[in-house]
């Protein structure tokens, strides 16, 4: 959770492909430590169940694992694409 937040910080990406399950937190911790809109998430898990805290919170898409390669190119990132840049990240 920590190298994912600190690579976050250090890049700045558009887009934060996340799992729900990082080791040592999860893809919701990583969230809480992120100024809210930042950044646009998708949420790619094997979890199902916390699709409804995912889209209460910033997540702009929630794929189950395992992946199609479809659907991640021509809905989630696309859906991504549409929305209005993110804002800085807060220090």
């Amino acid at each position: 959770m920590e190298s994912a937040i600190d690579l976050i910080g250090e890049t700045r990406p558009d887009v934060v492909l996340l799992d729900i399950w990082l080791g040592d937190g999860t893809g919701f911790d990583v969230l809480d430590r992120l100024a809210p809109a930042t950044t646009r998430v998708i949420f790619i898990t094997a979890f199902d169940h916390h699709a409804v805290r995912a889209f209460k919170s910033v997540v702009q898409y929630y794929l189950l694992k395992p992946v199609v390669r479809a659907e991640l190119q021509e809905v989630a990132l696309e859906r991504v694409g549409t929305l209005p840049s993110a804002s800085p990240m807060r220090t």
